[in-house]
């Protein structure tokens, strides 16, 4: 589950019980996002770029361990984007709709952000309709900026897509 999820430690009442995630809900999906937008931005999962043990098999556990002890790497990027993901880490965001809020907030006021989308997008064209257009921009040469990734996510309307209720359409179900 490490890194996309995060086992509770005993600092956290009302979470859930200490060694397990703990209930589901916004603080769990931020983690996630946060972890993902960790991903996209620096190219590796969450400690996937250091040797934190000397055998192999026992990095997972210390990743788990680590982030159970709310330690993360040192976020060293965009400060926007590294500061979005710090929020998402300690669970700075009331919902997912207010981290899509940030977010979009941060894409507006960017001063190289892309143009405005006029209009809203259905979820096929939001989600896989130009995969392989996103690829090759992220392939090429001259992509200067994880930013535009951001916003080109942003501009199909994933934010608002994954604070829906529309992502159980496609396979992402929670059962309680």
């Amino acid at each position: 589950m490490a890194p996309y999820g995060r086992i509770l430690n005993h600092t956290e009442a009302g979470q859930g019980e200490p060694g397990t995630f703990g209930f589901p809900g916004p603080r769990t999906e931020q983690f996630a996002l946060g972890s993902l937008y960790y991903l996209i931005n620096d190219g590796f999962e969450v400690y996937g770029d250091r040797c934190l043990t000397e055998d192999p098999y026992d990095h997972s556990p210390k990743v788990v361990r680590l982030l159970q002890n709310m330690e993360f790497p040192k976020l060293a990027s965009d400060p926007l984007v590294d500061d979005v993901i710090d929020k998402c880490w300690h669970n700075g965001y009331t919902t997912v709709s207010d981290l899509a809020a940030h977010t979009k907030k941060i894409l507006h006021e960017s001063p190289d952000r892309a143009p405005q989308s006029t209009g809203s997008m259905g979820t096929e064209q939001a989600i896989g309709d130009s995969s392989d257009e996103l690829e090759g921009n992220l392939m090429g040469d001259d992509f200067p900026s994880k930013r535009n990734l951001y916003q080109d996510l942003e501009q199909r309307g994933l934010l608002q897509f994954l604070s829906s209720g529309e992502r159980e359409e496609i396979g992402f179900t929670l059962a309680w």
